[in-house]
């Protein structure tokens, strides 16, 4: 009897082995060439990776971060209104995720960036307001500063 879950084990361990390139996510591939070309400041082709990842893979478990992502690489390439809607859909989509808070105060950066200072007001003091302690703030004050000057407040 012991010998043979011995040789069942084996089999087990011998078959996952072989298949188990066809068990890995699909989603890897494209996922990893996305992150090569971040990582190495491709912006352009990041954004293109990163939408092409989400068109195929929606509910991947790694679309939200691929929404930042995505969000941060057109904020690289000056595409400011686009960005500040990924980083919406990323904070709709994932509220409690790795990158929420983050992406909460990028938003109003994002505004204010485009010259959207209604937005940015509304966004950046929201941010101060429920993250009093975030580093981030003395960003965040900074352009509420600047969009006061900017009014002559």
């Amino acid at each position: 009897m012991y010998r043979n879950q011995t040789l069942h084990v084996m089999a087990s361990v011998l078959l996952l082995g072989i298949f188990a390139p066809v068990l890995a996510d699909q989603a890897d591939d494209p996922y990893a060439v996305a992150a090569r070309h971040y990582s190495r400041a491709r912006w352009q082709l990041a954004v293109e990776e990163f939408k092409t990842f989400l068109d195929q893979y929606p509910q991947h478990a790694r679309a939200g971060d691929v929404t930042f992502f995505l969000a941060e690489s057109l904020v690289q390439l000056g595409r400011f209104d686009e960005a500040r809607q990924r980083y919406a859909t990323y904070n709709e989509e994932s509220p409690a995720g790795r990158y929420a808070q983050r992406a909460r105060f990028r938003v109003g950066e994002a505004a204010y960036l485009a010259a959207n200072f209604a937005a940015a007001r509304r966004d950046l003091q929201r941010f101060w307001q429920e993250y009093p302690e975030d580093p981030l703030n003395g960003y965040a004050l900074g352009y509420l500063g600047e969009i006061a000057l900017d009014a002559e407040q």
